[in-house]
């Protein structure tokens, strides 16, 4: 994929051109300006301040959508002046923006001089009290995530105290695919520092970073070409050796390096690489983070001491209690009431993930795994397999195959030559991701039995005609016969479902 991207552009007017259609399609694919008609503009809830060593913690929240609330907290420097603002969204760690190291991170930057907002993902925290943690699992979450985001960002760029100069973005894994979005979506930060999470062979896997088609925008991207597109401004991606980003230094970083040399500036992306780590945001890497912030927003190296943080319990950081017994009159309390603001597109995009999510477990659940973290890993494996074919057939449909006459009849070429030709040019590595990953933790049978699964058995019943045509097949006639619809039928997978 990186191959095929750098094809596309050779220089600075080219690659501008590419983003240009970027920013259009993504913002498109991601449905958000629907939604962000129905924003109320109503002022933030927010608590007392509370005073701690050279920062104060305030908790917020916000009305995006009439009776939706998203949820966090505003760490601010006791320093008087004009701030660097950071935007900083959670991502699936357990215990969501409580979490210690969370609070590290926010503390020590507010402490030099940054104010930071940390926020929930859509259906964790205090929003799961709202919609359960079944609006995570869906695709409007891809959505409201990065309206939250843009809508937070929004009221602390009325604050007097933040130099709009100077606006960051950061976050790690899933936390950090929003940061990638943000960027992508609102030309307002000037700095972004992902961790943990760019890739430009997997975007996240779970609908609240990839529900929406964003990578199918402009005949296909990715993540990196997402980041890419914060050129000139300075970034920081922070990978490891034990996950996805793996991969960095040699693939993502290097690609990243051309399109930021287009701007002769290369040397405003950096790529802090940890080899014998894992998904994590440890003391490491927010020590990248720390180091990145102190360069690119002049903050006080002198204050950087996370022992100095205050680590506050969960229902200090809440702003509608325990049991959401402090919820307003008028908010949301179920998932299904959230998604009335949404048009048919997106509601009929979720009904249709629910379907292949329901399908993708039906399956793992005949293979007996008795294994919940392995059922998990390949349920996820299918599902977003099965997405993927699903939004590529929908997004290049064989009417961009152009009308002509199929070369092996000499006929003219038929609607199904045609969806054959456009679904066969999906990017290999979506199937790749799908065998790789279902043969690490899979036996050669239990793989066939799910292939079976997708094909609905048609390798036995295609054989049994075989063998009702040619009754004297030899052993290894049959053998041949079997090898080639094997082979067909692992086609057949990646084709319109």
């Amino acid at each position: 994929m990186i191959a095929y991207l750098n094809s596309l552009y050779s220089d600075k007017a080219s690659w501008e051109a590419r983003k240009e259609c970027l920013r259009k399609e993504v913002r498109e694919k991601l449905g958000i300006d629907e939604p962000l008609e129905h924003v109320t503009g109503n002022k933030p809830i927010l608590s007392k301040i509370r005073k701690f060593d050279g920062y104060t913690v305030q908790n917020i929240a916000l009305e995006t959508l009439p009776g939706l609330y998203v949820c966090g907290s505003i760490y601010t420097p006791t320093s008087k002046g004009k701030h660097a603002l950071i935007m900083c969204p959670n991502g699936h760690f357990g215990d969501g923006c409580y979490r210690k190291d969370q609070q590290e991170r926010m503390g020590t930057l507010a402490r030099m001089g940054a104010v930071c907002v940390s926020y929930d993902l859509f259906g964790w925290g205090e929003s799961q009290l709202q919609v359960g943690a079944t609006g995570h699992r869906s695709v409007i979450a891809h959505i409201i995530q990065a309206m939250n985001g843009i809508l937070l960002l929004d009221y602390m760029m009325t604050r007097k105290d933040i130099d709009p100069t100077r606006i960051g973005a950061n976050g790690g894994s899933g936390g950090g695919s929003q940061v990638v979005l943000l960027t992508a979506l609102d030309d307002r930060f000037t700095a972004a520092a992902p961790v943990v999470s760019l890739a430009s062979h997997f975007d996240g896997g779970c609908p609240c970073e990839s529900g929406m088609p964003v990578t199918m925008a402009c005949g296909g991207t990715n993540n990196a070409e997402l980041m890419a597109m914060f050129a000139p401004r300075p970034v920081l991606i922070v990978s490891d050796g034990k996950d996805w980003t793996s991969s960095v230094p040699e693939l993502e970083f290097p690609y990243l390096q051309r399109i930021y040399g287009f701007y002769d500036a290369k040397d405003k992306v950096t790529n802090v690489h940890l080899p014998d780590e894992g998904h994590d945001f440890g003391p490491n890497k927010r020590n990248a983070v720390y180091d990145f912030f102190i360069s690119v927003f002049n903050l006080d190296r002198s204050k950087l001491d996370e022992s100095k943080v205050t680590i506050e319990p969960e229902s200090a950081l809440l702003s509608f209690g325990d049991r959401a017994e402090d919820l307003p009159a008028n908010a949301i309390r179920t998932f299904d009431n959230a998604t009335i603001y949404f048009g048919t597109k997106v509601t009929s995009h979720m009904k249709s993930d629910a379907a292949i999510e329901r399908k993708a477990q039906g399956w793992v659940a005949s293979l007996e795994l008795n294994d919940v973290k392995k059922e998990g890993y390949v349920v996820t494996l299918i599902y977003n397999h099965l997405r993927a074919v699903r939004d590529w057939h929908n997004n290049h449909p064989f009417t961009l195959v152009p009308e002509g006459v199929n070369p092996h009849n000499g006929e003219p070429l038929s609607q199904l030559d045609r969806e054959m030709i456009i679904d066969s040019t999906m990017p290999a590595e979506v199937h790749n991701k799908l065998m790789n990953g279902m043969r690490r933790v899979l036996t050669e049978e239990q793989v066939e039995a799910i292939l079976d699964k997708y094909t609905i058995g048609k390798v036995a019943f295609t054989l049994k005609a075989y063998k009702e045509i040619v009754p004297d097949m030899t052993p290894e006639e049959e053998a041949f016969v079997v090898e080639n619809l094997k082979t067909a039928r692992e086609k057949a997978i990646d084709y319109k479902i």
